[in-house]
């Protein structure tokens, strides 16, 4: 008995170490303040730095790569969604005449339709050559926190992922709503109604209790399996009012 439990462990040792048998892996942790959760992701694949700099619903946007600038025009209804400006930079040429962005518009947004004249933060945006950067949501516009696992297609080299639980403080007024999307259909949702009743301190009589949910406060268990094909987007969004705070996800690779 006691040279089969040996041979059993040396099996199994040997296993481990090739990998055919394979213990959880860590969790990792994506999270994005206010303000920070981004919009559009953008590879540039140029020889050249881009500069990307959003002025807001106008039309000074402009994209420059090398020293080739295009503005978009985000005054009008041409450029208004999220889907218009990722074709709109997209189309931005370099130097050379290439166009070499790659525009991940799945990330950060639920639909194509998303406004973004004037919900976008205002600033300029630098990606260096072979580097992604992001234009962010502004979270006092838009009243919304996200966190995403990008799809294999975008730069993101991963097998499946266990996205376990979204976690944070979405600090704001009104409800919180808790959307998780694959590929932007919806397949999971809760809602945190704001504000609560409590008895006040006299003890007499109802008030109002906002204190209870105003930095939205939440660790919720999703337990959504996203594969190297697919895309998943959390979002926790307020209803009356989006002021500071973050959310994140905790996913484990599978």
């Amino acid at each position: 008995m006691k040279t089969s439990r040996t041979w059993l462990a040396t099996v199994l040792m040997g296993l481990f170490a090739v990998g055919v048998i394979a213990g959880p892996k860590g969790d990792t942790q994506l999270y994005h303040t206010s303000d920070a959760s981004p919009a559009l992701r953008i590879n540039n694949t140029s020889k050249y730095k881009c500069v990307i700099t959003i002025t807001g619903d106008d039309a000074t946007n402009t994209v420059v790569i090398g020293s080739t600038t295009t503005t978009i025009d985000m005054s009008g209804t041409d450029v208004d969604t999220i889907a218009e400006l990722a074709s709109a930079i997209a189309a931005a040429t370099d130097d050379d005449g290439n166009t070499p962005l790659v525009v991940d518009s799945y990330s950060g947004a639920v639909l194509t339709s998303e406004s973004v004249d004037a919900e976008l933060m205002i600033e300029a945006v630098t990606i260096e050559r072979a580097q992604w950067g992001s234009i962010n949501w502004d979270t006092s516009d838009t009243k919304h926190y996200r966190a995403a696992v990008a799809k294999k297609t975008y730069g993101a080299s991963r097998g499946s992922v266990l996205v376990k639980s979204v976690y944070g403080s979405a600090g704001g007024t009104g409800d919180v709503t808790v959307t998780a999307y694959i590929n932007r259909v919806e397949v999971y949702r809760k809602v945190i109604e704001s504000p609560v009743y409590a008895w006040s301190a006299a003890g007499t009589t109802e008030t109002w209790a906002e204190d209870d949910v105003s930095m939205g406060v939440i660790d919720i268990p999703l337990n959504l399996v996203v594969s190297p094909s697919d895309n998943l987007t959390v979002s926790v969004d307020r209803e009356t009012t989006g002021t500071t705070g973050g959310i994140g996800i905790r996913t484990q690779e599978l």
